[in-house]
């Protein structure tokens, strides 16, 4: 008989450095709420250098790729963005923050600065999340909020939803090994005198549960090749990833062997 033996890894494709790279986060002061994110509004800022500044009081970011060594604090007061305080990244330990009245002059007024050289979307995740990939990986939450600001105004402000979905066939592979053999034929697609043929059949995530691609290398015919894509891209659904407004493709390559077994 004949047996399909399939070993499963995944890599990550198609990425931004900045989407899965983790900083000190900013704080977001919101009525009651204190939310956290990742893009400070601070680096879009077009005069003050904030990394010299703390770096010449002898501050360094804290933990290995954080390159941040300072935390913000910001408010949103009558739909305008403003910033309340920049903290040291080691801030609970030096008690050291900069004074935004020197920074900022005359735009500093009753303890805060608009932020109004600001046009863009912050985002902030909420709920449950997963982490993606090798260490330190990327880690997709369910939800976001969104604030879109023009010039330090708040012009919109959304959540989204259902930002990932995990399919049974990266949740456990055997899925797929049992959806191969219930759908294709081997024997008929595969035509080799070799005890072993090996391919991988690569999907790539896109934006939606339906909305993948796929792609074969191996010892395989062509035609053959497109006849096993044709069946794999019937699967009822795969894994997709969203965050901070864009598509996080991942890749998953699912490697083969199609193997001659004596009983």
């Amino acid at each position: 008989m004949k047996k399909i033996i399939l070993i499963f890894f995944a890599v990550i494709g198609n990425l931004s450095f900045s989407q899965c790279t983790y900083h000190l986060p900013d704080l977001l002061i919101l009525e009651n709420d204190t939310i956290m994110f990742q893009k400070s509004p601070l680096y879009s800022h077009p005069k003050i250098d904030f990394q010299k500044l703390f770096l010449e009081k002898g501050i360094k970011p804290l933990g290995w790729g954080n390159t941040k060594n300072f935390q913000a604090e910001w408010k949103i007061i009558e739909n305008k963005l403003y910033l309340s305080d920049i903290y040291s990244c080691n801030y609970l330990k030096d008690n050291y923050k900069a004074d935004l009245k020197d920074l900022f002059k005359k735009k500093y007024k009753n303890g805060l600065v608009h932020a109004d050289w600001y046009s863009n979307t912050l985002y902030a995740p909420k709920g449950e999340h997963i982490w993606l990939g090798a260490s330190p990986g990327c880690k997709i939450h369910k939800s976001e909020l969104e604030f879109t600001f023009k010039n330090g105004v708040l012009v919109k402000s959304d959540v989204s939803n259902n930002n990932f979905f995990k399919s049974i066939y990266t949740e456990n592979t055997q899925n797929l090994i049992e959806f191969i053999e219930k759908n294709i034929d081997l024997r008929e697609v595969i035509v080799s005198d070799e005890e072993i043929i090996r391919f991988t059949i690569t999907i790539k995530t896109g934006s939606s549960k339906n909305d993948f691609s796929i792609n074969i290398k191996g010892d395989i015919k062509e035609n053959n090749k497109n006849e096993i894509i044709k069946i794999v891209k019937q699967l009822p659904n795969f894994d997709y990833y969203h965050t901070q407004g864009k598509d996080y493709n991942i890749i998953f390559p699912f490697r083969i062997a199609y193997k001659k077994l004596t009983d």
